[in-house]
């Protein structure tokens, strides 16, 4: 009886072994490829919505290189100021606003990339692109020369607002910002405002100008 119970006892003792060195690793495997699928559905459904979002980005891409290639980047700062200057009373016309006072900002700018113009006057593209719509070649980027601007503009709030947007537009590569907005006249009840903006343009130096 005893040596019964003891084969007894010694056959499941073999079964729970086996099931712990055995079946438990197998479920430990199993476990592990199932984490790795989940992993790999993760990456092909990001690459999936990457290649879904590539028409976008490439009609992005032709929107910003055309916009670029209108902007106006060579020739001498002289020129680049007075275009502006043409663009910027058409635009503020149209806006009805008025120029009250235009000056030059003398604070040093530090030398702008071409590759770090991505989120200025929405005339962004990458470097390659930018020097591709210069040159006609690929290319490395070119230092920008910048010229600041101080602009005095009178006009309703609204109207500001739409000037600031469309001279961010012109022909003439340029960040601008409005710095200081106050009332016209303080005890009128007139909406005309007075506001200062602070226009930097961008171009790329007259090669002419270099030193040799």
């Amino acid at each position: 009886m005893n040596a019964a119970k003891t084969l007894r006892f010694t056959a499941v003792m073999i079964v729970l072994a086996g099931y712990v060195f055995v079946f438990r690793a197998g479920e430990s495997r199993i476990g592990d490829q199932v984490a790795d699928n989940a992993r790999i559905a993760e990456q092909i459904a990001t690459a999936e919505r990457a290649l879904a979002s590539a028409p976008a980005l490439e009609t992005e891409r032709r929107r910003l290189s055309s916009t670029l290639v209108s902007a106006h980047l060579r020739g001498t700062r002289g020129a680049h100021v007075a275009r502006f200057m043409r663009d910027a009373a058409r635009v503020l016309r149209a806006h009805r606003a008025t120029i009250a006072s235009i000056a030059v900002n003398a604070s040093p700018i530090a030398p702008t990339s071409l590759s770090s113009q991505t989120a200025i006057a929405a005339t962004s593209a990458p470097a390659v692109s930018a020097a591709t719509a210069v040159n006609g070649t690929t290319a490395a980027p070119d230092q920008l020369d910048s010229v600041a601007l101080d602009l005095t503009v009178e006009a309703r709030y609204a109207d500001v607002l739409d000037a600031v947007r469309a001279l961010s537009r012109t022909d003439v590569l340029a960040s601008v910002g409005v710095t200081s907005l106050a009332r016209k006249n303080a005890d009128a009840s007139e909406a005309t405002l007075t506001a200062t903006l602070h226009v930097v343009l961008h171009h790329l130096p007259d090669v002419r100008a270099r030193p040799v």
